[in-house]
């Protein structure tokens, strides 16, 4: 399918269990709970936001690892512990200038299909469920925490022209 919207996305949600990191869970023994990211999508999270694309996360789970991965890397909004992932980007967007068609919503599992359903680019990790597959605009060659939204941040910024290969080196993620 050939979609003409990259124009409009301002804004860039993620999941975070399965897109952000794989999809395993691991606690160390007092029960805290560690992620693994990776540092592609750290980098292009940095060159997005310095082209203009505000970059955030949408997650049902709440940890510590999670929250310091956000402030390093200056992601807004940063909606952990949720249950209602819908309303809370609703939430979000009631106060921005922003809509559900400037949104891209990346994510891999049945409960990202109502966030996917109202944004305006709904994207699935390659190893999302396939229901999520289904209903994504565009579908990440890369699984979840292996550079997925490396991958899509590097779309959205070559089809908006705004990539610029030789600046992109400098960034650390």
């Amino acid at each position: 399918m050939v979609w003409n919207g990259w124009e409009r996305i301002r804004h860039v949600l993620c999941d975070v269990d399965g897109v952000l990191t794989g999809g395993s869970l691991v606690y160390d023994a007092d029960g805290e709970q560690r992620k693994v990211f990776h540092a592609r999508d750290g980098h292009m999270i940095r060159v997005a936001l310095r082209c203009g694309i505000g970059v955030g996360l949408v997650s049902g789970r709440r940890c510590a690892a999670l929250q310091f991965r956000a402030d390093d890397l200056g992601l807004a909004p940063c909606l952990i512990g949720v249950q209602d992932k819908q309303a809370e980007v609703a939430g979000f967007l009631a106060g921005t200038d922003l809509d559900w068609a400037s949104l891209a919503f990346i994510g891999d599992d049945l409960p990202d299909l109502p966030v996917m359903a109202q944004v305006g680019c709904p994207v699935a990790v390659a190893d999302a469920h396939p229901r999520v597959r289904q209903r994504a605009l565009w579908v990440s060659p890369l699984p979840g925490g292996q550079g997925a939204v490396a991958a899509f941040l590097e779309a959205l910024l070559r089809r908006t022209g705004r990539w610029r290969a030789e600046e992109w080196g400098t960034i650390h993620g």
